[in-house]
């Protein structure tokens, strides 16, 4: 019976080869970061420039400067009658159970 899936010595990706073309890749790039953020800020400030350019490329270098935003979520609307449930728990039973009558 043949084994399939799972774990099997020798398989898969070697340790660190993924890290290094990363790294060699990142450093390429930093070598090119000065002239292509001026870049971006020239099509930013150019009133030639479709506004849909600008506002991607001032997008862009605020993204770098400051980190891409968080996307909040929106809070979660309650509906009636969930609402309704919680006032009535939150007020406390208006008879006790059973009648509080002696039978």
């Amino acid at each position: 019976m043949s084994r399939r899936g799972g774990a099997r010595p020798g398989a898969g990706r070697k340790p660190g080869q993924v890290g290094q073309a990363k790294r060699a890749l990142a450093e390429r790039a930093a070598e090119h970061s000065d002239a292509a953020l001026s870049v971006l800020a020239e099509i930013m400030q150019d009133r030639k420039t479709a506004p849909s350019a600008r506002i991607a490329a001032a997008t862009a270098i605020l993204d770098r400067a400051h980190g891409r935003p968080t996307t909040l979520a929106p809070e979660p609307q309650e509906d009636r009658l969930a609402q309704a449930i919680r006032e009535i728990s939150q007020r406390g039973p208006a008879m006790p159970i059973g009648g509080g009558g002696g039978c």
